[in-house]
């Protein structure tokens, strides 16, 4: 059976805000839109093999790679996958709290 996702409200700004810099910059939703289909994507994965993500120095948390600058991260509580931040790694990574 597959996996419920919810989304933190950290995670949820997370993507607003990149999407909102990607659509800003590029004056289009392009780049937004394969971003989400990537997104999209991993969660179905996240849902079918909740434990193929990358293991975090905390072991209830795992991230996957998304387009090489973004890291999805969540954690499996019983039957449900939250995704807990979604989060551009050319950030610093002191201000990444998981």
């Amino acid at each position: 059976m597959a996996l419920k996702v919810l989304w933190t409200l950290s995670a949820q700004k997370d993507r607003i805000r990149v999407f909102e810099y990607w659509n800003d910059r590029t004056k289009s939703r392009e780049y937004s839109q394969k971003l989400n289909s990537l997104i999209r994507h991993r969660i179905s994965l996240i849902k079918e093999y909740p434990s193929a993500g990358l293991v975090t120095d905390k072991p209830s948390i795992r991230f996957h790679v998304i387009a090489r600058n973004y890291k999805l991260f969540y954690k499996i509580v019983g039957e449900t996958a939250y995704i807990l931040r979604f989060w551009d790694t050319r950030q610093n990574p002191d201000n990444l709290d998981v």
